[in-house]
């Protein structure tokens, strides 16, 4: 490779890395002391290597599986200042490789994607949601590329925050080559036992009924004053479209929208700034400005429709009414050929 060549790639290296530090130096800044990363996760880190936390004795709100603790952990070795700093430059970078899993997108669309209230208020709170996002969209890369290490990978980043995840990871899991990606979680499983016991699944579910999440802004469909049952009928409906899509289609890049946008619509525990792992969603249905304007006002229904918290779950469901509307609007995004094993 030409010297010229090498010195423009280092220098272009340089620039990238400096400017993701003075963006996280900003965004700390801007963020509140009492934010998720200083109060939960940095702790609980730091305090799991000292020996003073066990997990899951409810000493601390994480709800993570052991493997989220030790991505963490490696930011515990650094103070808190600098460690918070490293963690929103992480945050950042596994945003861009998201973007860049899902393909190749005009400019403005991935502004759009990632310019929003979800992504804003993850990175004032300290949020970990760019890590299973990072899991989802290095899993469509895989889908892709048919590439089983890559897929085992991003199940691996999925699981660390399942719950808002679990359809995408069954619709992953219906491709006839792609069971055996499940080596990687199920490894991280037993290592996870040999540090915490084995039997840390018991008391995962144990500390989630008798420390429950704080009750917080949900934005879930639930807490809405629609009556249950409706919401319900929808909910099943919903699914029901997504199992038919499914066993049509396979696994596509509409299906992998419906599958992100339903389980977030109508989870029983959300907050916007879970919304950032609708980001390949985002990307794979804004086909054009006039959707992809649509949907980046959805992403801001917190702020302009102000009844209530649940009013951000207007963003999942906008999104499932796009893919809805137009049978190829996601399949001539970015794939022109079905994803089936």
């Amino acid at each position: 490779m030409p010297f010229g060549v090498v010195v423009k790639l280092h220098l272009a290296a340089v620039l990238f890395v400096t400017s993701l530090i003075l963006c996280a130096v900003a965004v700390t800044m801007m963020s509140p002391r009492m934010c998720d990363f200083d109060t939960v996760f940095y702790p609980a880190a730091n305090d799991w290597v000292s020996g003073r936390y066990a997990l899951y004795d409810g000493s601390y709100g994480f709800f993570g599986l052991p493997w989220l603790l030790g991505i963490i952990i490696p930011f515990a070795a650094f103070p808190l200042s600098v460690s918070h700093v490293m963690w929103i430059a992480f945050t950042l970078l596994c945003i861009i490789v998201s973007v860049r899993c899902c393909g190749k997108f005009p400019l403005y669309v991935a502004a759009l994607a990632i310019l929003n209230q979800p992504m804003l208020l993850m990175l004032a709170n300290g949020q970990i949601d760019a890590i299973p996002l990072l899991g989802v969209s290095i899993s469509f890369l895989a889908a892709k590329r048919r590439n089983l290490a890559l897929l085992s990978v991003g199940l691996f980043l999925v699981a660390t925050k399942p719950p808002n995840l679990i359809l995408v990871s069954i619709l992953l899991l219906l491709e006839r080559w792609s069971w055996r990606a499940l080596f990687l979680p199920i490894v991280a499983y037993f290592v996870s036992g040999l540090f915490i016991g084995m039997d840390w699944p018991y008391r995962y579910i144990l500390t989630i009924q008798n420390n429950p999440p704080a009750i917080g802004p949900q934005t879930v469909l639930w807490r809405s004053p629609i009556p249950t049952p409706i919401i319900a009928v929808v909910a099943l409906v919903s699914l029901i479209y997504f199992g038919i899509a499914i066993k049509h289609d396979g696994l596509t890049p509409k299906t992998f929208s419906l599958a992100l946008s339903a389980n977030m619509a109508y989870s029983v525990y959300a907050l916007s700034a879970h919304y950032v792992m609708l980001i390949p969603a985002f990307l794979l249905l804004a086909k054009n400005w006039r959707i992809a304007v649509l949907l980046y006002i959805a992403t801001w229904s917190l702020v302009l429709f102000p009844f209530g918290t649940w009013v951000g779950v207007f963003y999942p469901l906008c999104l499932q009414v796009v893919a809805f509307a137009d049978k190829g609007i996601a399949e001539s995004a970015t794939i022109h050929a079905p994803l089936k094993g």
